[in-house]
């Protein structure tokens, strides 16, 4: 470790006793002290105590500017007054219910008239849930298994949505046939028989694994930005290639809008005029708080009907 360095984290701990001090009760209770490991960085992450529209203040009283706001999710900022008003009132009337509720309906036809892909959809408690269920229901609908990812791409945390999140060069495979490559030692071998690997932004390879793979494809999915890979935006080109190749092979294209839903009104879909078939959502439509969705095409949802003899 170099001298600067070494210097830059007692600098920070001089600053941050109370954080310290908080790290050290926290790692007796959970594994390295957090349970988010998207959030922790070393020697230990700022402790929150509260957050004002664009700032948050730490355990020691530091006032700083926010510039992820819960990985983008707070697009109204911390305690938005709107949404506190709105949670206060509803957490005294309830906080939930194995009912439906007239709020559902309200929230369900407000997604429905701004996002271009969805006739109808169901409610999850996150956005890895979304992935998750559009992946079962393309499965349900094609009766095919595989499903196709980009290389580089995030879809929440379970096994399928991780495959080949951070590849490395000496295992990764060619660029026109990508190798499926586990982040750690929690997936099944069996799995990877399932995923086919795609390069991102390479129309003319993604055709060809398209086409290779048509007869098992039961999905693409796919981030319009792909935000792990540090926000890289698709190309119009290749997305639109991805809509006519799967359209024609029968295949459901589903866009992970969890991240870019709040990049226009209608999501990145509508601001490019690209439909998917399927699309996943998270806590944007919840003001930030725990939730997600799938929508898309009603005969596709006809998937979840409780009348269908074996509804997903």
């Amino acid at each position: 470790m170099s001298d600067i360095l070494q210097q830059c984290i007692s600098d920070y701990q001089v600053w941050s006793p109370i954080s310290a001090s908080k790290a050290q009760q926290a790692r007796r209770v959970f594994p390295g002290g957090d349970t988010r490991m998207s959030a922790h960085y070393p020697p230990y992450p700022l402790f929150m105590e509260r957050g004002e529209g664009a700032r948050m203040i730490d355990a020691d009283g530091h006032e700083l500017i926010d510039f992820m706001n819960n990985f983008t999710a707070l697009i109204h900022g911390h305690a938005n007054p709107q949404i506190v008003e709105a949670v206060q009132s509803q957490i005294a009337r309830g906080s939930a219910f194995a009912a439906p509720t007239d709020n559902q309906i309200e929230l369900g036809e407000l997604i429905r008239t701004r996002v271009p892909s969805v006739e109808q959809l169901r409610f999850t408690a996150s956005g890895t849930e979304a992935t998750l269920m559009a992946i079962r229901c393309a499965r349900a609908f094609t009766g095919r298994n595989k499903i196709m990812k980009m290389e580089g791409g995030y879809h929440g945390s379970y096994e399928m949505a991780e495959v080949s999140l951070v590849p490395h060069p000496k295992h990764s495979g060619s660029l026109s046939a990508p190798v499926a490559v586990p982040i750690d030692n929690s997936h099944s071998e069996s799995m990877f028989e399932d995923v086919v690997v795609c390069p991102y932004n390479e129309p003319e390879a993604a055709r060809g694994l398209i086409r290779m793979h048509a007869e098992d494809l039961a999905a693409i999915i796919i981030e319009p930005v792909q935000g792990s890979m540090g926000m890289v935006a698709a190309t119009a080109e290749f997305l639109q290639l991805l809509r006519e190749e799967s359209e024609q092979a029968g295949i459901l294209l589903i866009f992970d809008e969890v991240i870019t839903l709040r990049n226009g009104f209608g999501g990145m879909q509508q601001s490019l005029g690209i439909t998917p078939d399927l699309t996943a959502m998270g806590k944007i439509i919840g003001g930030g708080l725990p939730v997600g969705a799938i929508g898309g095409r009603e005969d596709l949802l006809r998937v979840f009907h409780p009348d269908e003899r074996r509804p997903v």
